[in-house]
């Protein structure tokens, strides 16, 4: 997919997100209810069937609420497969527009790659793997099992919530990103001193760069996000998040990257 055809879609689903969590608040029915007793991300069955009923009756419009629609029919029926397929669409993505920046930085550099023109569909086909097989599946299970810990409130400024950020980005977050290096370096196929020398010279400031972006992103992801959309709030970020993290990851050791 190409980058440029991938953003109206995430823009889309980014506001989308904001108006879900608007119908919660005015006491509309929304998705997911069960999930904010710690139960699952699912609507119950008969709220299931309405909303699938819905979809098919909005897709053959293809328009923006067709397509939310559909998209939340997919969510109630089949929530993991659902995050992770979006996980995977947007983070490959993602590294397409990562290898834009680098191509481009190349390019007023004057440098030549032979034969490396164009974009790394492999690296792209890494990524998107990386987000269907890891990024979304962790984050679903973890999101289930914290609000199993500590269940949602109503509002957002508790220190119920605020504990739970803390879990995120000080337990969590660290453990993902270590995680990050070693699957996407195994892909690639590096050897485990290779793996070693990267997380040595790239985690720590990785580290300080990811609280800059995700604490006030698990704050607004926790406080106001319905439950079962807080996967795909977390996949918008992530698309800014996987430029970064894919210019860090694909650089030499011991070269800065430039977002």
């Amino acid at each position: 997919m190409r980058t440029g055809a991938a953003l109206p879609l995430i823009l889309v689903i980014f506001a989308a997100t904001f108006s879900q969590r608007s119908d919660a608040l005015m006491g509309r029915p929304r998705l997911g209810a069960a999930a904010n007793k710690g139960l699952r991300y699912a609507a119950p069955g008969q709220q299931q069937r309405r909303r699938l009923a819905r979809a098919r009756a909005a897709a053959p419009t293809m328009g923006v609420e067709g397509l939310w629609e559909g998209y939340l029919g997919l969510l109630a029926a089949q929530p993991l497969l659902t995050k992770s397929v979006t996980a995977s669409v947007i983070i490959g993505a993602g590294d397409s527009a990562a290898q834009a920046i680098e191509l481009a930085k190349k390019s007023e550099e004057g440098a030549t790659t032979e034969g490396k023109n164009g974009l790394d569909i492999v690296r792209i086909a890494r990524w998107a793997f990386f987000g269907l097989v890891l990024q979304a599946p962790w984050n679903h299970y973890f999101f289930l099992y914290l609000d199993q810990f500590l269940p949602p409130t109503a509002d957002p400024f508790t220190l119920n919530n605020l504990a739970k950020v803390g879990i995120d980005q000080g337990v969590q977050s660290p453990m993902f990103t270590a995680l990050c290096f070693i699957f996407l370096s195994a892909l690639e196929g590096k050897s485990m001193e290779q793996i070693k020398d990267k997380l040595d010279a790239e985690y720590v400031p990785t580290m300080f760069t990811s609280w800059k972006v995700w604490i006030p992103a698990a704050f607004i992801n926790i406080g106001f996000v319905p439950p079962e959309l807080r996967v795909l709030f977390i996949n918008m970020v992530f698309f800014a998040w996987t430029v970064y993290l894919s210019l860090v990851v694909n650089k030499p050791v011991g070269e800065k990257a430039e977002a």
